[in-house]
């Protein structure tokens, strides 16, 4: 922490700025040494020992030059580090007097910090003052210099005086008093702050196990269906009465469980029923039905937070959980650019971010410092991003699927690598991609809408799991990428499927299957 403290006169302390007629002959060739009185006999001007001006015979008379002298470094150091000081000397000179001069003493309580002259300054006996007198003909000087501190934790006051003087040659005239200041300064060791650590919540887990859980939306009925990885049941909730109703996930009340959400274009609600008490919040956020939302935890404070990207105006509305605040960020120039939000930084917070299809370029703008980074990843302009944790260090890989070929191409942040994955094995097949085995790494994985299969690829075994769920071709699966999902619900509407409710008295089947795909 770096202030300014401004302190108020000191009579009981002295600087000397007086010279003998050898040392002015001096000082008109610039060499004059300023008087060290109290530097080599161990009294000192800096206020310390208390000696007056008045006391030794210095600056007997003169004016009231209303002087005032700040502290400016920091309050706050390390043991042993080196620290710059400034002190600051203001005064307002009377008309008589035309070219003031002025010099400085310090010194230091602890004899085991030191002080470290800079231009035209000596240190001696672990006093420090000027060795000429500063101009100061604009009523201001400042004296530059650094400090050692102790190797020891504790604290340490610097002692300083300053005084402006006429510039006769003479101990009359100039200041009354000098202007002093006592600065204290702690001597500890920095905090240490410990990362933000990612939040526990993994994404699509409905009945907090730690597991993604496969899961669909049917649009024609608004239920959506759940099948639980921790005991295989199936939840089933009517929730968004609206067929054109978006489905959204995240863990919007910060318990560690996913919630059933929907975004609901035409009145711009978000719908959301916390798995905590199963209260349903209802936000009205994303002034336009064309929004596209992207949830996500943008302030790090483990909740999700409720956002949109308006490809319009190209800006990013993020209702912070944390503060209620709304985040305004205009990323990604382009209306086609595709939102990608993940923390790709590993700092906790998910960065704002976005795939442009006409360049396949990557802008990501990192919330740990700001600053953007640019991937050119993805040689298709039809890649759907999947971006993800596929190598479990924390951070975000950038990953799209190939539909035309069905590989998964997958860049690692960990080592810069590129995993190459021929998975699924029909170009209609939807990405979901998400850590169903609880490893801490997220599984390539898809839906097939022909014949309602998931189809997974467990990284901790490099099995594939085969969970037959949803048993309409148009279900949304939860897991699908947002644009995906926009689509898709477009789709069903637009086949007009019927709105009748239909809760399915079946059991969807599941099963393991451990030989290739």
């Amino acid at each position: 922490m770096t202030i300014k403290f401004t302190a108020t006169k000191r009579r009981s302390s002295r600087v000397f700025i007086a010279f003998s007629l050898a040392a002015s002959t001096l000082l008109a060739m610039g060499q004059a040494q300023a008087n060290r009185f109290g530097i080599d006999g161990g009294e000192t001007a800096t206020g310390l020992q208390g000696m007056t001006c008045a006391q030794s015979g210095c600056h007997s008379s003169g004016q009231d030059f209303k002087s005032s002298l700040a502290f400016s470094g920091d309050t706050e150091v390390t043991p042993g580090s080196v620290n710059d000081v400034s002190l600051v000397l203001s005064f307002s000179a009377p008309s008589s007097v035309t070219s003031a001069v002025a010099g400085f003493q310090a010194e230091l309580s602890d004899s085991n910090a030191f002080l470290i002259a800079g231009d035209a300054q000596l240190v001696d006996d672990g006093k420090l003052s000027h060795m000429t007198p500063q101009s100061a003909s604009s009523n201001t000087a400042t004296f530059s210099f650094q400090w050692q501190a102790p190797e020891v934790e504790g604290s340490v006051t610097l002692y300083a005086c300053s005084q402006p003087a006429n510039n006769d040659f003479l101990q009359t005239g100039d200041d009354t008093s000098p202007a002093c200041i006592e600065q204290v300064i702690s001597v500890a060791e920095e905090d240490t702050v410990d990362p933000v650590e990612p939040s526990n919540f993994v994404a699509y887990d409905y009945d907090g196990d730690g597991l993604a859980d496969v899961g669909v939306r049917r649009p024609s009925s608004y239920f959506q269906y759940i099948s639980n990885s921790s005991d295989g049941e199936i939840q089933r909730h009517v929730f968004g009465k609206n067929s054109a109703d978006i489905p959204v996930s995240g863990d919007f009340d910060g318990d560690g469980i996913a919630d059933i959400a929907v975004r609901r274009p035409s009145s711009f609600f978000w719908y959301i029923k916390n798995s905590s008490d199963g209260e349903i919040q209802r936000i009205q956020f994303g002034r336009n039905a064309a929004d596209i939302p992207v949830p996500a935890d943008y302030d790090g404070d483990g909740i999700t937070d409720v956002a949109v990207r308006r490809a319009s105006n190209q800006f990013w509305y993020i209702l912070n959980s944390s503060d209620g605040e709304i985040q305004r960020i205009n990323f990604g120039l382009q209306e086609a650019d595709i939102p990608v939000p993940a923390d790709y930084d590993g700092d906790g917070i998910d960065d704002v971010a976005v795939r442009r299809p006409s360049n396949f370029t990557w802008y990501i703008l990192r919330s740990s410092d700001g600053e953007i980074d640019r991937i050119v990843f993805g040689r298709d302009q039809d890649d759907i991003p999947v971006p993800a944790d596929y190598d479990g260090d924390g951070k975000a890989d950038l990953a799209v699927r190939r539909a035309s070929n069905q590989f998964f191409y997958i860049l690692n942040s960990s080592d810069g690598e590129i995993q190459r994955i021929n998975f699924g094995r029909q170009s209609q097949d939807v990405p979901i991609v998400a850590d169903y085995d609880g490893d801490g790494k997220a599984d390539v994985a898809v839906r097939r809408p022909s014949t309602q299969l998931q189809y997974i690829l467990r990284s901790s075994d490099e099995l594939i799991e085969r969970i037959q769920f949803g048993r309409q071709s148009t279900d949304v699966p939860l897991a699908a990428p947002v644009l995906t999902r926009m689509e898709m619900v477009d789709q069903a509407n637009t086949a007009g499927k019927s709105l009748a409710f239909v809760e399915e008295e079946w059991a969807d089947m599941d099963f393991i299957q451990q030989e290739p795909e």
